[in-house]
């Protein structure tokens, strides 16, 4: 049995929609409101901004009514869909949320309700989709894509499809838990980094099952205390500082060894720099921005690498170089640059045994492949949810209500 019906669009090309879905304008289901504000030059207004690419909406600013020009704001209230008429085209629309059930908006923002029939995160979610951005497009006019100018009537007189108002509550619960989902994982990301940071700070000062400690100075007179068995020794003696060698971008597809630049991996080469663990860091641009490299590589002249190990386990001058803070040694006026004179100098706390320098760096390692581990899974669960999104509120996918 046919479940499905065509309908047409704007450029009157068909379109199959489930058959128990209507096909609406927007003008039937949405309801305009402009509450103006009584303003005020002495009282403090939150300003609303919708971004682009339908992140949502923000805080932009709080300003004194005397400090805006133009004296014309608007209420909103939670859940209220806000278009923004000159970003529209680049995905600038999205619901109030509670914390910013207060804030105001400009004369350039238009603010809906909705019939009883349409769940307004529902639309939310179908503002997502290519069809809604087809009929922002072909409904804003202008040469220029930064100032197009929205017809708020033409837009309206739209179509688009609709499912029961139940199916469209159950398609939200469905987004809205895979979207809690995504903002869980984030915390433990987030967490886990933090942990890192914890963790680089206590077993990179103390080390491991310590009990006797020695103060000693370290950048621009800090005191610290380290392990008696530790030494403070200059970096040059850890470690050797390269810069990156010079490399036509034309030569930056030749070959199967990971070129490294101060973004990370830019191209691969039929050359490398060396053979084996490496460290690379961002010398300039990304400032101190730090690498772990596992294999072969060419470094780029954006970069610093590790050129020779002393002593010392790579995997821990890794995590030796995450505890300086570059920003002070930027040799740069212009672009922020980092010059190796500058760190061969520094001293640093330093485990003599390599056992010991492993040890810290298994550590380390296991909590940062925790933190790849939950940024992999995000990244399955945002392609998902995109996926997912697009087959529902089209009707590719149905729910049971």
């Amino acid at each position: 049995m046919n479940e499905y019906k065509t309908v047409y669009n704007f450029f009157k090309k068909p379109i199959k929609i489930p058959k128990n879905w209507d096909y609406v304008k927007y003008s039937d289901e949405l309801i305009e409101k402009e509450t103006p504000v009584i303003f005020d030059d002495n009282t403090k207004y939150d300003l609303i901004t919708v971004k682009r690419r339908n992140k949502g909406l923000i805080l932009r600013e709080t300003l004194e009514g005397h400090q805006i020009k133009v004296k014309k704001l608007f209420d909103v209230d939670e859940g209220d869909f806000l278009i923004a008429e000159m970003q529209i085209i680049h995905g600038a629309s999205g619901l109030v949320p509670k914390n910013l059930a207060d804030a105001k908006i400009s004369g350039s923002y238009l603010r809906f309700k909705s019939q009883p029939s349409l769940n307004l995160e529902y639309l939310n979610l179908f503002s997502h989709t290519p069809l809604f951005n087809q009929h922002t497009f072909i409904s804003s006019v202008g040469s220029n894509l930064e100032k197009m100018n929205f017809n708020k009537k033409h837009w309206l007189n739209h179509f688009f499809p609709k499912p029961p108002r139940k199916e469209q509550d159950k398609i939200v619960e469905i987004i809205n838990n895979l979207s809690k989902l995504i903002q869980n994982t984030e915390k433990i990301i987030i967490e886990t980094k933090r942990l890192k940071q914890g963790l680089i700070q206590k077993l990179l000062k103390r080390g491991i099952d310590h009990t006797k400690f020695k103060k000693v100075k370290w950048f621009f007179g800090k005191e610290i205390e380290i392990p008696e068995e530790w030494e403070m020794k200059k970096l040059g003696s850890i470690i050797t500082l390269q810069r990156g060698h010079d490399l036509p971008i034309q030569e930056r597809n030749q070959g199967e060894i990971p070129i490294m630049g101060s973004n990370g991996i830019v191209g691969f080469h039929d050359k490398m720099t060396t053979d084996g663990d490496g460290v690379v860091m961002g010398r300039s641009g990304t400032l101190g921005i730090i690498y772990y490299v596992d294999t072969d590589y060419w470094a780029l002249n954006t970069t610093l690498y590790v050129k020779k190990f002393f002593s010392s386990y790579p995997k821990f001058v890794y995590y030796l170089l995450q505890t300086i803070n570059y920003v002070q040694f930027n040799a740069g006026t212009g672009v922020p640059t980092l010059n190796r004179n500058y760190l061969h100098p520094l001293k640093m706390p330093f485990p003599k045994k390599i056992s010991e320098q492993q040890k810290i760096a298994t550590i380390l390692s296991n909590v940062d492949n925790k933190t790849e581990s939950y940024e992999k899974y995000k990244e399955k669960l945002l392609e998902l949810k995109k996926s997912l999104l697009l087959k529902l509120v089209t009707g590719e996918i149905r729910v049971k209500v």
